[in-house]
């Protein structure tokens, strides 16, 4: 005899209501049930997402209160990014089977791309009660705990983890990563360097590692691995800012600013204008060591289109507009740094300091005297007032 394929939609919602509730039916129903089920994780198996959610639904309209297919419906749809459906049965799946551990696992990993960290450790804890191997929810658990900025307690699941999987080159880096937050870098260091022998190709790896040498003052290392880093992957601006900084402390300004220009492309290009305007300040600054004036001027002008509250760049367009000569136009430049200062002592270090440097070198730098004394006695007033303020009693 042919099967008969019923579907929910012929039958209507009363009547599959009806169909579920005549006892001498229920076997019929989870077989029927149970077979669109089977159809949905071929599906699913095959990559047809949109045919899994089909099929899981038609599943459900004769089961609704069968766990296992909220959770796995749950799981298509967070993997085709509907993520408040997801929640929606993976919470429905719980109602039905508090142990649920696809529901458990899937729900927590929700909450904690959402932020939710209380939510998800209290999932995962749960999971944990029935299966406490689990690499993934460890290393979850890991990293929670790291954001918390518990770091003991972040690195003891880490380590049950790569118990777990102890190649997994992901949990190693979260590992070292928190050993740095917890200012022990020479053993983020020999866990990286094992990371790197599981994976060579992974620039990251290398960035960190750049990173851990810079602390150890080790630049010859630190350049090494940043060029490593860029080497794998040319596009990543992140490291060619930080290759610029580190030229920037060995007065490399020439490798500076070309890896400085480098990273700003490659910020706007990404649409990261916040790493575009650092990128354009240090060029500028680099270009103004250089004494090529006009391309110092574009760049910090560049920084400035991108974030016009940088204090500093505007110091950086007076000193380079003192030098060309236009007096007022670097007065006002410096004006404009002062009330975009961030913290007093910018105004100390970009601006007295510096201008101090190019009076040193040009006594007779027009016009700069006398901004100079403008800065001092706003630094000092406004010093003073800072002082006096944290100093007078805090009124009742």
């Amino acid at each position: 005899m042919k099967a008969i394929d019923v579907h929910s939609q012929s039958v209507g919602r009363a009547g599959t209501w009806t169909l579920r509730h005549f006892p001498f039916l229920k076997g019929w129903i989870q077989r029927l049930a149970q077979r669109y089920a089977a159809r949905a994780l071929d599906s699913y198996m095959r990559g047809d997402l949109v045919a899994a959610e089909l099929d899981y639904c038609e599943a459900l309209q004769w089961q609704p209160d069968n766990p296992k297919f909220h959770s796995d419906l749950g799981q298509v749809y967070l993997e085709q990014d509907k993520v408040e459906e997801a929640e929606k049965q993976f919470e429905k799946a719980l109602e039905y089977d508090y142990k649920n551990l696809r529901a458990l696992k899937g729900l927590g990993s929700l909450l904690q791309v959402k932020g939710d960290s209380a939510r998800a450790m209290y999932l995962y804890l749960r999971y944990m009660e029935i299966e406490a191997r689990d690499s993934l929810i460890l290393h979850n658990l890991g990293a929670i705990f790291h954001n918390m900025g518990n770091y003991s307690e972040a690195l003891e699941y880490y380590t049950r983890a790569l118990k777990e999987e102890p190649d997994d080159v992901f949990i190693l880096k979260n590992q070292a990563l928190t050993l740095i937050a917890d200012r022990r870098p020479a053993e983020a260091k020999e866990i990286l360097l094992r990371a790197a022998e599981l994976d060579s190709e992974d620039d990251s790896i290398d960035r960190m590692l750049a990173s851990i040498f810079e602390t150890e003052n080790n630049d010859e290392k630190a350049l090494e691995y940043y060029r490593s880093a860029i080497k794998k992957d040319p596009d990543d601006p992140e490291t060619h800012l930080q290759l610029a900084f580190l030229y920037s402390t060995r007065k490399d300004f020439r490798k500076t600013a070309e890896h400085a220009e480098e990273a700003g492309k490659l910020f706007v290009n990404s649409g990261d204008y916040g790493g575009a305007a650092q990128a354009y300040w240090e060029l500028g600054w680099d270009y103004y060591i250089l004494k090529e004036l006009q391309k110092s001027l574009a760049a910090s002008e560049q920084s400035l289109r991108f974030n016009a509250n940088q204090g500093p760049v505007y110091f950086n367009l007076g000193l380079v507009l003192l030098h060309l000569g236009r007096e007022a136009e670097a007065r006002k430049r410096y004006e404009d740094g002062i009330q975009n200062l961030s913290q007093i002592s910018d105004l100390k270090y970009y601006a007295i300091d510096d201008l101090c440097d190019a009076l040193k070198e040009n006594p007779n730098l027009k016009g700069g005297r006398e901004i100079l004394s403008m800065l001092e006695k706003r630094y000092t007033a406004t010093s003073q007032q800072i002082a006096a303020e944290s100093s007078s009693p805090l009124l009742a």
